[in-house]
């Protein structure tokens, strides 16, 4: 008998309504969502709370240089994709790219 994958493990940058839309994309896929990062720690505090993650960072540098994570939905506003993408790329997996 063959074992199951380990679910991937999410990181999700940006608080607000697409953040939510991710997290639901996240658990609809059996994956965990390990890490919210949002502009100020009470935001990414209730975020987690919200999408359900097992726990924040203080900022999208930080999320992106967990351990925890395997991928970073960037959730955030346009503008700041590109900022974010490419440290994100360099580590682990980037969704929501459009730059």
């Amino acid at each position: 008998m063959s074992q199951a994958a380990a679910p991937i493990r999410a990181g999700i940058i940006g608080a607000g309504f697409i953040g939510g839309v991710h997290a639901q994309a996240v658990w609809s896929s059996h994956g965990i969502i390990t890490r919210v990062s949002a502009r100020t720690e009470e935001a990414a505090k209730d975020a987690a709370r919200r999408f359900g993650a097992t726990s924040y960072a203080q900022s999208a540098e930080a999320l992106i240089a967990s351990d925890d994570v395997d991928v970073v939905h960037i959730c955030t506003p346009n503008a700041t994709h590109a900022a974010l993408a490419s440290p994100s790329e360099a580590r682990v997996g980037v969704t929501g790219r459009r730059l």
